[in-house]
């Protein structure tokens, strides 16, 4: 969802940002993978899981009908 760069090197950073800058299906490609990454970030989606989790365990020590 990202390019990594040597913390500790401006010059990998500005290379990076120019990379973004001139390669537009890198930035799409980029965009897309993070929208999806936000997406398992969602409350409900959050939310659904955690329950799925509890039921599972639930069923695991026979406690759900």
């Amino acid at each position: 969802t990202g390019l990594l760069v040597d913390p500790k090197s401006a010059k990998a950073f500005t290379d990076a940002v120019e990379r973004l800058l001139v390669d537009r299906e890198l930035r799409t490609r980029i965009a897309a993978k993070a929208r999806q990454a936000a997406i398992a970030y969602d409350w409900t989606a959050i939310l659904d899981s955690v329950i799925a989790d509890y039921r599972s365990l639930m069923e695991r020590h026979g406690d759900v009908a």
